[in-house]
């Protein structure tokens, strides 16, 4: 097992890391799941999951299925899939996803675009419930 920051992390489940200390410039493209506790600046695409550590600092446009953040993060986000914001988690940018999940205690200034595909429901055509 991999041991991050209190956390514990199966390492066939993270195919690559930016550990703490690395600094990348550019654009990154991957499959599965990657894990960033560095700096990064540019932007990132993937089929996959995005983990941005608390140590991280990542300055991108992001395009991913999944994205956890507990870090700070710049830039516009689009997910296929979820976005979930984690305590320590500081993103300036806009957000468009199918689901947000925002832990209290994160900071998100921006503005957030929630989309689902009409008459997946077809009774909900009209109307969302909120429960």
């Amino acid at each position: 097992m991999l041991k991050l920051k209190g956390e514990k992390v199966i390492v066939d489940e993270i195919h690559t890391v930016l550990g703490p200390g690395s600094r990348f410039e550019g654009k990154l493209f991957f499959e599965g799941t990657v894990r960033i506790d560095g700096y990064f600046v540019g932007e990132i695409f993937t089929k996959g999951k995005l983990i941005v550590g608390e140590r991280a600092e990542v300055r991108a446009a992001i395009e991913v299925d999944e994205l956890e953040a507990a870090g700070i993060i710049e830039g516009n986000i689009i997910s296929s899939g979820k976005v979930f914001l984690r305590a320590t988690a500081r993103v300036v940018g806009d957000i468009q996803t199918k689901v947000l999940v925002v832990e209290e205690g994160a900071l998100f200034n921006g503005t957030c675009k929630m989309e689902r595909k009409v008459g997946s429901f077809p009774e909900e055509k009209e109307f969302i419930h909120i429960s």
